[in-house]
């Protein structure tokens, strides 16, 4: 009778971790599901004057764009974990240039062609710009031209930040020229089963040694990570006046944060 109580006792308790295992996973998947539906929504947010974020949405069995890159990944049997795309755009600048450098490159004669041929040259370092160029004047034809060289005078760096909450991810793009600014094409999208533990790493061995008056007690259990529940056998020895006693039974441990 005592068997029978302590096996359906067995059975009730093995029931009760599996079933809130289930309720925890899937109240984990609806968490996802609003998480992913909120990404959508929200967009690209401007954090400063050179930052902006975006929430990631998670999906599973992520390719690259690249079809030759994917395949350099798929030949080093790697995953993609998370893929990540921005689209730039300067922003309209102004330059106002008064030093230009006036030279007549052909001083007709003024009787019968009152206006010269002029050759303009100008130069403006604005930063993070550099505007040189010239332009000139024909006076036998009414015409004229210009040719203007613009470049950038230093490197524009950006920085993608990743970052993790809970379940939530988000990327951070910042960038070190407040002339560069990210368009609402900023997104992330993760994988966050390439981030997860495998099932053989989420296997734990443990051997627990104490005493009873002065009978020595070794309880050996192994256990598995089910969401935030450790679940698994074990086997208790002591040694008393009576001999070897086992024990056998179930052991069950919870995360709470």
């Amino acid at each position: 009778m005592n068997k029978i109580l302590l096996w359906s006792l067995f059975g009730l308790f093995l029931f009760s971790a599996g079933f809130g295992a289930f309720k925890v996973w899937q109240a984990r998947k609806e968490i996802i599901k609003l998480s992913n539906a909120l990404a959508v929504s929200e967009g690209t947010l401007k954090e400063t004057e050179t930052a902006v974020s975006v929430k990631a949405q998670q999906i599973s069995d992520l390719e690259a764009q690249s079809k030759d890159l994917q395949k350099k990944i798929n030949d080093r049997d790697e995953n993609v974990a998370a893929l990540a795309s921005a689209t730039l755009k300067l922003k309209n600048q102004l330059f106002k240039i008064t030093n230009a450098k006036v030279t007549i490159i052909d001083g007709t004669d003024q009787s019968t062609c009152p206006i010269p041929s002029l050759r303009i040259e100008f130069e403006k370092e604005q930063d993070p710009w550099l505007i040189q160029g010239y332009c000139w004047t024909n006076s036998s034809d009414v015409s004229g031209g210009a040719e203007v060289s613009v470049s950038w005078t230093r490197p524009l760096q950006l920085s993608f930040v990743m970052t993790k909450k809970n379940d939530q991810y988000r990327l951070y793009l910042d960038n070190n020229s407040p002339d560069v600014i990210a368009i609402e094409s900023l997104s992330l999208r993760i994988d966050p089963s390439v981030y997860a533990r495998r099932w053989y790493q989420k296997i734990a061995v443990g051997l627990d040694l104490g005493v009873s008056g002065t009978d020595p007690l070794m309880l050996g259990r192994v256990t598995y990570d089910i969401g935030r529940f450790a679940l698994g056998p074990f086997i208790a020895f002591s040694n008393d006046s009576d001999g070897l006693q086992k024990i056998y039974g179930v052991s069950l441990g919870w995360r709470p944060f």
